[in-house]
């Protein structure tokens, strides 16, 4: 939400993502710096888009930002992506330089993984998904339908649900995991 906060998009079902992101630009980003944009036609040894550091740098292929400029569902999948990097990551919390056994080994502490749920939720609130079929929101939203689906498959927690592990009323939940003070998570 805060991310949305920054472009005054709040609880909007649909938002142009290039328009958000040229707000960014030139932006101080908390902690890393101003954000700067470069387009280009990335060719196939470069991805679709990136992030660097140091300066803290958005790559996208032009054709990407041309797309995402005309709201096409997975150029906002993959712009919201890199957005996920620029908020959540930093030049230190690369899951995949220096020695092997430092790795991340777990998917959900994995940059991508984090990155591709941050793009899930900015996209689409979930409260979104009970307005609309499946279909008729993913068309609305501007976003790849599977995202919805994903949504949809997403249990709430019930006010007052006990933690298996402790007893505890504590359950909160973080993407499809629930998990509780007690340290247990549980994949719903």
């Amino acid at each position: 939400m805060r991310a949305r906060m920054i472009g005054h998009i709040d609880r909007s079902i649909t938002f142009n993502i290039v328009t958000y992101i040229r707000k960014l630009r030139g932006a101080e980003i908390p902690g890393k710096g101003k954000l700067g944009l470069k387009l280009s036609k990335h060719g196939p040894d470069l991805p679709l888009a990136f992030v660097t550091y140091c300066p803290l740098t958005l790559h996208v292929d032009s054709q990407v930002w041309s797309d995402g400029e005309e709201n096409e569902p997975e150029a906002r999948r993959i712009l919201a992506h890199e957005l996920g990097h620029i908020f959540l990551h930093d030049y230190y919390a690369q899951p995949y330089s220096g020695e092997r056994k430092k790795w991340i080994q777990r998917e959900e502490e994995s940059a991508e993984w984090q990155a591709n749920v941050f793009a899930d939720y900015f996209l689409l609130l979930h409260h979104h998904t009970t307005v609309l079929p499946p279909t008729d929101l993913a068309i609305r939203a501007c976003i790849p339908l599977d995202i919805v689906r994903r949504f949809q498959d997403v249990k709430p927690v019930m006010a007052g649900e006990a933690c298996p592990g402790c007893g505890n009323f504590s359950l909160v939940r973080t993407g499809t995991l629930l998990n509780c003070q007690c340290g247990i998570a549980m994949e719903q």
